[in-house]
């Protein structure tokens, strides 16, 4: 019974021995991967800050609407784009967090399995220690990145949200531009209602007093007529009347 005990615990330290190993190589394969995902990913924040220098750029010249409309969209876009990848960038930094936590794991593992069974575990500590190597040099590459990352993704972020803050001045300003135009031209209306009323009513006076002189005018002139007819009665012979 000991020596089967002996021999299932010898195999069980070869196959955790053998998997160590294997695990170990296949994370130091995937850090590489990791790493170069991440600086893509960096690199895709660091082009976020010229697509929203470029919307800042866009409202600051708006003269329309339809123009303040494209460097929104481009802001909120970049925005949105730069939370998105950053995101990607926290879980691969976990997933490298992950594996170096994992890796110095097993590099006790093996450490302690020498102590018992070094035939099955001085190979397999040899290829954890030098997996722990390589992903250490990775991480250091990874954080490097990842911290840079994070300055840029603040820079993008700012200069977005200025430019947001920039097309709601803008469209506040226009919008208050455009109540007054309105005010005015409905003033200018009032104005112009006034203004025709008045010349109505003095055309309208006008037009009477021209009327009440039409009318003296004629009363005059029948008076007139009146008085000359009467006058050419006066002198009008007696008929019958015999001269002697």
């Amino acid at each position: 019974g000991a020596m089967q005990d002996r021999v299932r615990k010898y195999s069980v330290m070869r196959d955790d021995s053998s998997r160590i190993a294997k695990q170990s190589k296949r994370e130091a394969k995937l850090m590489q991967k990791r790493v170069h995902s991440l600086r893509y990913k960096a690199r895709e924040v660091a082009g976020a800050v010229e697509s929203a220098r470029k919307a800042w750029d866009l409202a600051w010249a708006a003269e329309t609407k339809d123009a303040i409309q494209v460097a929104m969209e481009l802001a909120t876009t970049t925005m949105q784009g730069v939370n998105r990848t950053s995101g990607d960038l926290a879980d691969i930094s976990r997933e490298i967090v992950r594996a170096t936590e994992s890796v110095s794991e097993w590099q006790k593992q093996a450490a302690e399995g020498i102590q018992l069974a070094p035939q099955f575990w001085t190979k397999a500590a040899q290829v954890v220690d030098a997996a722990q190597g390589r992903l250490e040099a990775q991480a250091g590459h990874a954080q490097a990145a990842a911290k840079s990352a994070q300055i840029v993704k603040g820079a993008a972020l700012k200069k977005a949200d200025n430019t947001v803050k920039l097309i709601n001045e803008k469209l506040r300003r226009w919008s208050d531009e455009e109540r007054i135009l309105r005010e005015e031209a409905k003033a200018s209306t009032a104005r112009q209602e006034v203004l025709a009323a008045a010349q109505q009513k003095a055309e309208q006076e006008q037009k009477r007093l021209q009327e009440q002189l039409q009318r003296q005018q004629q009363e005059m002139d029948r008076q007139r007529n009146a008085a000359v007819q009467w006058g050419r009665n006066l002198v009008q012979p007696v008929p019958n009347l015999i001269f002697s």
